[in-house]
């Protein structure tokens, strides 16, 4: 097969290799949580929070409601300005995710916290990414909700969508 600039792909290529080829040509990357990603050779992130099964979005990312918890992936995307969408569970003891981008936080939060449980696809717009390549995507659980019982994190998907260059 060939990628469209009709550069040959290895029918060998691992998921990072098809990642990094194919990002850059595309508007969207999305990254859904699945409980077996480790075992389809999917990449599995890095960060203190693990898959759950247990929540009614399935393969869900979950914290154990400690602050300063996260997740973090290392994202093929070109250089451009994004939108980022977050499907997320939100409830009493969410807390308040902080988006970063190559270790630089994204000024605008999302917080979890809702008096009863809803599902939510948040977004945060106009986020600009220097230079083409992997860049690293982390969720924070930094702070929460007054009211929030804890620093809970609940998410299903998440998607960046290139809006401009």
């Amino acid at each position: 097969t060939q990628d469209p600039s009709g550069t040959p792909a290895s029918a060998a290529a691992t998921v990072d290799q098809l990642a990094d080829l194919l990002a850059p040509r595309f508007a969207q990357v999305s990254f859904y949580w699945a409980p077996n990603a480790a075992s389809a050779g999917m990449v599995v992130p890095g960060g203190s929070i693990a898959v759950s099964t247990s929540y009614p979005m399935g393969g869900a990312r979950a914290s154990g409601g400690a602050q300063n918890e996260y997740i973090e992936y290392q994202i093929p995307l070109a250089a451009g300005t994004y939108k980022f969408q977050l499907m997320h569970n939100t409830q009493t003891d969410c807390g308040i995710y902080t988006l970063s981008v190559d270790g630089v936080d994204i000024g605008t939060t999302i917080d979890g916290y809702a008096g009863s449980s809803a599902y939510l696809l948040s977004e945060i717009s106009g986020i600009t990414v220097t230079g083409s390549g992997r860049h690293a995507i982390r969720l924070r659980m930094a702070s929460k909700n007054a009211s929030s019982a804890a620093y809970r994190f609940r998410a299903g998907a998440m998607s960046w969508t290139r809006t401009g260059a």
